[in-house]
């Protein structure tokens, strides 16, 4: 908790601790002025913000069916450039925004507004394959990040939720070779009608990538060597979803997929989906050539910390009461660092990664979310956080502190997770209840 508490009562509709015993305020959330003097004169402090939310959870409304009027979107974004993929023009076709409804059968929510009753929110969930971008308290949802995929829009009006899926199709074009264009249209009639076999010395067919799950970068960037000599080669990557085709011309043999490009691919494809690789190649000799290849990703743990150890997931139910237990047992069992220190860290984490409004400190760490270079990640950080804590919990080999997005849903947070020895920090990319928290 961050606050002590005592007798109660109430400042501005939100819950006082008071350091006089015996003391009572009668109270109503339309009742601000008189009873903020009287809260102030006589010595008493807000409560958590956990609290208040538990509070206005009780104050919500039935709006009847909710609708959102859209329903779900699919975006077809193409990025083309000239030469390579971050290091060179490219035109890119994504649209800004996109604009949803809600309709209510009874009572709704003031247009373009958010309150603890209304609100909305994206789910990217925790794993690859899954779109990023925000959604505005309007309900508009802005892409961000190069990857295809798809995520969950909720809209909530008072009790209810209403849900669509922005899923995104992501066509990536490069020509790091600079290849001219009349071999470009070479190699496009060759990938309908090339005859024969290109040999590929590596990769071998089947090959499985590791990505590393600490920055969300790859360990090793995919290879193709072929063994004739070329003039012009293009390589063809899709996913079996279908929410990415990657198409790169080039001059040469070897072949290295750059990292801009390999995060592309491997961020927009999930666990255990294959790749579908086909390599064409124009010969100096004035052959056409193609070779096809399965490529697998294997992107490993997603999150690191104890509590992911809970359970069976194909059983939410059993799933979520053993890792209750074992979240319990652990706390019971490990020591932690005190709240205070863990709270300090938690801001410090926040200011030193570019959340807050002053200048970074020290070395920009990216994560899974975050796409592009220090300067775009940071202009994309800046002020977005908070960095007041509103509340605190233990978790499973964490304590986790509370903070409030900037201009975001007072009862929706942003977490920093603390190590309970303090050697490791991190934030949790997911907007998570205060009610939760003390």
């Amino acid at each position: 908790m961050l606050l002590p508490r005592s007798s109660s009562g109430w400042l501005w509709g939100a819950p006082v601790t008071c350091r006089r015993p015996g003391l009572r305020y009668a109270w109503s959330f339309l009742v601000v002025g008189t009873l903020g003097a009287a809260a102030l004169s006589t010595g008493c402090a807000t409560a958590s913000q956990g609290a208040i939310c538990r509070e206005r959870a009780k104050h919500r409304f039935d709006p009847g069916v909710v609708r959102i009027a859209e329903g779900d979107r699919e975006l077809v974004r193409t990025i083309r450039c000239e030469g390579a993929y971050g290091d060179s023009p490219c035109s890119d076709d994504a649209l800004a925004r996109l604009a949803f409804t809600v309709t209510t059968t009874k009572a709704h929510c003031p247009a373009g507004k958010s309150s603890s009753a209304c609100w909305w929110e994206n789910q990217p969930g925790s794993s690859h394959g899954d779109a990023t971008g925000q959604v505005d308290s309007a309900g508009t949802y802005m892409l961000s990040g190069v990857m295809g995929g798809s995520t969950r829009l909720v809209a909530h009006v008072g009790d209810a939720t209403a849900q669509a899926i922005v899923r995104v199709r992501l066509v990536l074009v490069e020509n790091p070779g600079h290849v001219p264009r009349e071999l470009l249209e070479r190699l496009d009639s060759a990938s309908r009608e090339a005859s024969g076999v290109a040999r590929l010395l590596s990769p071998a067919d089947g090959a499985l990538w590791l990505t590393d799950q600490g920055d969300g970068k790859s360990v090793s960037l995919p290879r193709l060597e072929i063994e004739s000599s070329l003039r012009a080669a293009r390589v063809h990557v899709e996913n079996a979803s279908g929410t990415l085709t990657y198409d790169g011309t080039f001059a040469s043999s070897p072949i290295t997929l750059s990292r801009a490009v390999w995060n592309a691919i491997s961020r927009s494809t999930e666990q255990n989906e294959k790749l579908k690789v086909r390599v064409t190649a124009i010969t100096t000799d004035d052959a056409a050539q193609s070779a096809e290849q399965r490529w697998g990703i294997d992107h490993g743990r997603f999150y690191h910390s104890p509590e992911d150890l809970a359970g069976d997931r194909r059983n939410e139910a059993r799933a979520k009461a053993e890792r209750e237990r074992f979240e319990r047992e652990w706390i019971r069992t490990h020591s932690y660092l005190p709240e205070g220190d863990a709270i300090a860290l938690a801001v410090r984490f926040l200011r030193e990664q570019g959340f807050t409004n002053e200048p970074p400190a020290g070395p920009v760490r990216h994560d899974i979310m975050d796409f592009g270079t220090d300067a775009e990640v940071l202009a994309r950080r800046r002020g977005s956080i908070d960095p007041k804590p509103v509340g605190t919990k233990k978790k499973a080999g964490w304590w986790w502190v509370a903070f409030q997005r900037v201009g975001g849903e007072p009862c929706s947070a942003r977490v920093v997770a603390v190590s309970a020895d303090g050697k490791r920090m991190r934030m949790i990319h997911q907007h998570i209840s205060l009610a939760t928290f003390d």
